[in-house]
């Protein structure tokens, strides 16, 4: 009901396009057994010896931790901070478009990073992705109450030029 929220049937179009793209893409109809070998690469003893956390709950655990650690300094901890209050914003005012959009993130964590066990910092930009766009909706609902305006509008500035700041430093 949402005026930029597609309808159902275009997101039905949508999904059978991404299904499409993904059958086409990894050849599934010429070559499927090619697509078997490489599930099991990455998830089987191929990868085994990238595993940087055991197969353990405690392993899987340090390996959460490590993740958010990760997505922290992808985004810089304050983006990451308010993404985080902007996804318990998004479960406490029931908008489910952004609950929808964190689904593909849950599920790329479960089916993909705790098969590997390995992660990189590249491999949560998706993630980052998301969260900035629940970050920004949550800090348009925060700017839009007039009170103390212009101090929340510095206070943003200042958290964003921090974020940019530290991929521009990288090579520094």
């Amino acid at each position: 009901g949402w005026p930029a929220v597609p309808s159902r049937r275009v997101l039905g179009i949508v999904a059978c396009i991404a299904v499409g793209g993904f059958v086409l893409l990894h050849n599934l109809l010429l070559n499927s057994s090619g697509f078997a070998e490489h599930v099991r690469l990455i998830a089987g003893p191929g990868s085994a010896g990238y595993a940087m956390f055991p197969n353990t709950p405690g392993g899987h655990v340090q390996m959460a931790l490590a993740s958010v650690r990760e997505i922290g300094l992808v985004m810089s901890w304050p983006v990451f901070a308010i993404g985080v209050v902007a996804i318990v914003m998004a479960v406490a005012h029931r908008a489910h478009v952004l609950l929808w959009m964190c689904l593909p993130c849950v599920s790329y964590y479960l089916t993909f990073i705790s098969a590997v066990r390995y992660h990189y910092d590249r491999f949560f930009l998706g993630i980052g992705v998301v969260l900035a766009i629940a970050a920004g909706w949550a800090l348009a609902r925060w700017v839009a109450q007039p009170r103390g305006r212009a101090l929340k509008m510095i206070a943003i500035v200042m958290v964003l030029v921090y974020a940019v700041g530290r991929p521009v430093a990288l090579d520094v």
